[in-house]
């Protein structure tokens, strides 16, 4: 076995010094390290802690929402337990949340939320109560980005356009007019802003064809 030559005081400097050097390098890669795992606990615990709110928050939401679309039925205990997400079909909506609202076994209405990736600025999310025969009670639009002074008059308090679904279903009107204007349809379009209104009655009329086809309405007279 040889043995182990001796390190002359110059060397283990040099050695020193070279692992001083790899250890500052180091430092800020190390530090920042720290940080993000640190960052990610914070965020995961604050997201965990704040979901039972946020949940109650939407319900309490979506509640209003509700009693907005169906004046008739506000003081009915309707409750939004009943949720079953349904596929979109190939459709433009990238989510659809549907409930059943029941007074005892009588089913009343049909409440469904969707979001459409189509708008200008991004998704639009909007809620609907449809009549078990087809015909929708009511569409209103619960979030978007879109350009203020021209989409946002999707919005009720901005106009009322949105109330030109109240009444409509699959076969009211008929499938070819079930566009804005521009495009042959008879909804109207905002003057300089024609992409959100179009994306607002494309995804209304796809959640009417995915309740059909899944079975939830039936076809008027």
């Amino acid at each position: 076995m040889i043995p182990a030559r001796p390190m002359f005081p110059s060397q283990i400097k040099t050695r020193l010094t070279q692992l001083k050097r790899w250890l500052d390098s180091a430092r800020p890669a190390v530090l920042m390290w720290v940080f993000a795992a640190v960052g990610t606990v914070l965020t995961s615990l604050f997201f965990f802690a704040t979901r039972p709110a946020v949940e109650q928050h939407e319900a309490q939401r979506l509640l209003l929402t509700l009693q907005e679309l169906m004046p008739e039925k506000a003081l009915t205990p309707f409750s939004l337990q009943e949720v079953v997400n349904i596929p979109n079909l190939e459709t433009g909506l990238s989510s659809v949340q549907l409930y059943r609202l029941r007074e005892g076994k009588i089913l009343h209405a049909l409440f469904l939320k969707a979001t459409t990736a189509k708008g200008y600025s991004g998704d639009i999310e909007f809620a609907m109560a449809v009549r078990p025969d087809g015909k929708i009670m009511g569409v209103r639009v619960i979030r978007h980005r879109e350009t203020p002074g021209l989409g946002d008059l999707i919005e009720t308090a901005r106009s009322s356009w949105i109330r030109a679904f109240e009444g409509k279903s699959l076969e009211n009107p008929q499938e070819a007019l079930w566009h804005v204007k521009k495009d042959g349809g008879m909804f109207d379009q905002f003057t300089g802003a024609t992409i959100t209104p179009r994306a607002v009655v494309k995804g209304v009329y796809d959640s009417l064809k995915i309740l059909r086809t899944n079975g939830e309405t039936q076809e008027g007279p």
